[in-house]
C-alpha cells in the first residue's frame, strides 16, 4: 500500500509466473479477480498496473460476490474487460462466459462434499453411471450378435443376406478409429486422473473421520478434568 493505494509487486508476480510456467507450459495469465458485489472504485488502477506490466495487454477482470442470495439461480460471477475511452479512462465492458467441467471434477466435488456416508447409495452420479453401464452392455451384446452372424456366414452355416452385409459394412465405417497413440495417451491420462481423484476423496474422508475422533477425544477428556488435548 502506498498513499492508500494498492500497488502490485510485479517483480514477485513475474518470478512466480516463471516458476508456474515451468510446470504448466501451456498456461498464461488471462486476468485477475476480486470478491465483492461488482466493480468498485480503485479496480481501474489495479487493472492499469496489469496492463502496463506486459503480462497481458488486455487482461480480463472477474468479480465474485460472496454474499450469496439463495433466490438467485445464476452464479454470482461477472466478467469484464477494459476498453479505453477517448479521455484515456477505462470503460468496463461486460462479457459472457461458460463453465466447462470434466467428469473427474464432478466425482471429486461430489465425493469431497459428501464427507462420510455410504457412497454407493447416496451418490447422485450413481443413476447416471448405471445408465451408461446399461448402454455399454447393450452395445456389447449387439456387437457380439453381429460378430456371431458374420462368423456363421463365413462358415456357410447361414445363407448370405447381401442387404444386411452392406448395412453392417456401412456401420463399421461410422465407428471412429480410436486405436492410436494419442487415444491411448489421453485414455491413460484420464484413467490416472480418475485414480488420483478417488485417492483424494478417500484421503479427505479419512481426515474428516480422524478430525471427528480427535474432537470427541478432546471433549471426553476435557469433561473428566484432564489437561491433555490433541490438535
Amino acid at each position: 500500500m502506498e498513499n492508500n493505494e494498492l500497488i502490485i509487486d510485479m517483480d514477485y508476480v513475474k518470478e512466480k509466473l516463471e516458476q508456474y510456467v515451468q510446470v504448466y507450459k501451456n498456461y498464461e495469465i488471462l486476468g485477475w479477480y476480486s470478491t465483492g458485489p461488482g466493480i468498485i472504485v480503485g479496480d481501474e488502477k489495479i487493472h492499469r498496473q496489469l496492463m502496463d506490466s506486459g503480462l497481458n495487454d488486455s487482461p480480463l477482470y472477474m468479480t465474485c460476490d460472496c454474499d450469496i442470495d439463495d433466490s438467485v439461480k445464476e452464479l454470482p460471477i461477472t466478467m469484464a474487460e477494459a476498453k479505453m475511452a477517448d479521455d484515456e479512462s477505462i470503460e468496463w465492458v461486460s462479457l459472457g462466459y461458460a463453465i466447462e467441467t470434466e467428469i473427474s471434477e464432478h466425482i471429486s466435488v461430489e465425493e469431497v462434499s459428501k464427507g462420510s456416508g455410504n457412497e454407493g447409495e447416496n451418490s447422485q452420479l450413481a443413476p447416471q453411471f448405471a445408465k451408461m453401464g446399461q448402454a455399454v452392455d447393450m452395445l456389447n451384446d449387439h456387437t457380439h450378435i453381429l460378430i456371431n452372424y458374420l462368423e456363421a456366414v463365413k462358415k456357410n452355416q447361414v445363407p448370405k443376406n447381401h442387404s444386411l452385409l452392406r448395412a453392417i459394412h456401412g456401420l463399421t465405417f461410422q465407428i471412429p478409429a480410436i486405436d492410436s497413440n494419442k487415444f491411448r495417451k489421453d485414455y491413460a491420462n484420464e484413467q490416472m486422473d480418475v485414480k488420483m481423484v478417488t485417492q483424494l476423496a478417500s484421503m479427505t474422508k479419512g481426515c474428516q473421520q480422524l478430525n471427528e475422533l480427535v474432537e470427541k477425544y478432546n471433549v471426553a477428556y476435557q469433561k473428566r478434568g484432564h489437561g491433555h488435548m490433541f490438535y
